[in-house]
């Protein structure tokens, strides 16, 4: 019995060795991706986050909803993941990947600080020697309603606005000049009388867009401390007299401005967006490409410009997936959590057609990873790209 007793001792010591040797054998499990998502944060629709590694395995998924905090773990050694924001709504569900992001990152969905209600006012213009073939816009930096009527040779304009009183900025098209006009205080019932000829003053900054193709735009400024932006000009604004070759422009007096342009040519469309000081001075480059193939999980194309990431959609009825990548990053696999196919059956990955993609080139005031959602509580006050756009 003694001895009995001594073989059973040696062969669970041999056993607890073994067991604690093939415990530290396997990775512990760690945390991959962090997202918190406020609870002022607008939510809608079945919200889930999941991860996979570069092989397209599903490393962890969970659902989640405002006011939490959710953690995506795994066992396995990955150095970057890609990260798969899902969402289903009545009729509508998409998922959004964003390749090649590095572990142990996180993410924070967070609601944009209200501005408060406004008191609103509503005040009467009377605009002489206006021939409305353009349309003028009004702007405070919040929203505005304005109906006009011709009157014999006066323009006549309710308008309906927020934040009063204030400081209302009027802009139109002049001769296909951009002019503007100040209504400075002003208050709810207040009758405005202008003469557009005479009033109205040329932007002091000009420049003609005179890129080969069609080009269309927008400026916008605001003051610091000011959350919200006013319209100084739209080329939308042009009405009729609208032309592939617009003139845009600044006025003095803010601390940011805002401007997008977008030029059109066969084979697509390029797009510069610049926040912060004013720029009349600017390129629009041309690029060529070709797409060599459009399947879901063998995205394939030569590009002519360089980039800082692009991003590609996949489409069949009612259901997205849109995918964000750095350049030499291809998702070339796919896979759908068990919890999220078991729930929604309905779902088939094959059925995904290709339907575009465009690239994106940061100047200033960006990376690739600030693309993800969320990534960004306040965008940076200056920023700077391009998106090229190829057409299909």
């Amino acid at each position: 019995m003694h001895h009995y007793r001594i073989v059973t001792l040696i062969l669970l010591s041999f056993a607890c060795v073994f067991l604690s040797a093939c415990h530290e054998d396997q990775p512990a499990s760690r945390t991959i991706f962090t997202l918190q998502v406020d609870e002022d944060y607008f939510f809608v629709g079945d919200s889930w986050i999941f991860a996979t590694d570069q092989n397209g395995e599903v490393l962890d998924a969970k659902s989640y909803s405002k006011g939490q905090t959710i953690t995506l773990s795994t066992n396995k050694t990955v150095d970057k993941v890609n990260i798969t924001f899902f969402n289903s709504l009545t009729g509508t569900t998409s998922f959004n990947t964003y390749a090649g992001y590095p572990t142990g990152a996180s993410l924070r969905l967070s609601a944009p600080l209200p501005d408060g209600e406004p008191k609103s006012g509503a005040a009467a213009f009377n605009i002489l020697n206006y021939d409305a073939s353009g349309l003028l816009e009004f702007s405070n930096g919040y929203r505005t309603d304005a109906k006009g009527v011709i009157a014999g040779n006066a323009f006549k304009v309710n308008l309906s606005f927020y934040n009063t009183p204030s400081d209302m900025l009027i802009t139109g098209y002049r001769a296909d000049v951009p002019v503007y006009n100040w209504a400075k205080g002003l208050k709810d019932g207040d009758v405005v009388d202008r003469d557009f000829t005479a009033d109205f003053e040329a932007f002091p900054h000009q420049v003609k867009l005179d890129f080969e193709g069609s080009n269309t735009a927008y400026v916008y400024a605001r003051s610091a401390g000011q959350a919200t932006y006013l319209k100084l000009i739209d080329t939308n604004q042009l009405g009729i007299r609208r032309t592939d070759h617009p003139v845009i422009g600044y006025i003095d007096g803010f601390d940011v401005y805002q401007t997008w342009v977008q030029n059109m040519k066969p084979g697509g469309s390029v797009t510069y967006f610049k926040t912060g000081a004013p720029t009349l001075s600017f390129t629009m480059p041309s690029f060529t490409f070709s797409l060599t193939s459009r399947e879901i999980q063998n995205l394939s194309f030569d590009f002519s410009e360089d980039y800082t990431y692009y991003s590609s959609l996949w489409y069949y009825t009612g259901t997205w997936w849109g995918i964000t990548a750095p350049p030499g990053t291809t998702v070339t696999q796919f896979s759908i959590p068990t919890e999220i196919a078991t729930k929604y059956p309905d779902i088939d990955a094959s059925k995904f057609k290709f339907s575009g993609v465009h690239f994106t080139k940061v100047l200033d005031g960006g990376s690739y990873l600030d693309a993800v959602q969320g990534s960004l509580a306040q965008p940076p006050a200056n920023q700077e790209y391009y998106i090229f756009t190829p057409e299909f």
